[in-house]
């Protein structure tokens, strides 16, 4: 290797570390969307080692279950949620109205899962250690745009993984607009690999932009120059 090209690969070499080290790694939630099927052709979660709550027995499956909630079959009046060709034709949860519904885990998670049904921004999915809320979210900030509600959509209807959530205990999901439709929960504790950052990605791109620009220069200049490098 000639000492142009090792001066080069040391310097990416150091640009590299200083961007990734600068970055950091991310310990946020990670949040996903899963297209695996159960036999009843309805989105579920393929994560492994992790407790289930599918409805279809008619009760709550929980460790406990209190407050506003039904356990319904799809109807004209309660459709349930879309899972890609047809809605769901199995038994589903639904939360109407913004008192809420807790249903208990009986253990501690960091992940959970569900199919979300009909997202729109007053559907409201609380996770809390106790008396303690460690994490929320509504419907506008999982789908990004398509949270109108709609009952035949993939877009508003899909399976939502949560990983990496602060260690909860109970789950809480309530609505303040339409329905808050959701079936095939998840939960456990789960190892989901760290991932740079999106600003280290980007910064560490940039450095191999700019890598690319001074070979680019230096291969147009004298051989005397370069060897200066």
């Amino acid at each position: 290797m000639g000492s142009l090209m090792k001066n080069i690969v040391r310097k990416a070499a150091f640009v590299g570390a200083v961007f990734l080290v600068s970055g950091g790694i991310a310990q946020a939630t990670q949040i996903t969307f899963e297209q695996s099927l159960d036999r009843d052709s309805v989105p579920t979660s393929s994560v492994s080692g992790v407790r289930s709550v599918d409805f279809n027995s008619g009760l709550c499956g929980y460790a406990s279950c209190t407050g506003n909630y039904e356990i319904l079959s799809d109807s004209v009046l309660h459709p349930g949620p879309y899972t890609g060709s047809r809605r769901d034709p199995t038994k589903f949860l639904s939360v109407v109205g913004v008192a809420p519904a807790t249903f208990g885990l009986g253990q501690s998670a960091n992940y959970f899962g569900l199919l979300w049904g009909s997202a729109d921004p007053g559907n409201l999915i609380r996770f809390l250690d106790g008396r303690n809320v460690v994490a929320s979210y509504n419907g506008a900030s999982i789908f990004s745009g398509a949270t109108d509600g709609s009952q035949s959509l993939a877009a508003s209807n899909r399976y939502v993984n949560f990983f990496n959530l602060p260690s909860f205990i109970t789950v809480e999901f309530s609505s303040s607009t339409y329905g808050f439709e959701s079936d095939n929960h998840t939960f456990g504790n789960v190892s989901f690999r760290d991932v740079p950052e999106p600003g280290s990605l980007a910064m560490f791109a940039l450095g191999l932009c700019g890598l690319g620009w001074l070979v680019r220069r230096r291969q147009g200049k004298p051989a005397d120059s370069a060897a200066q490098l």
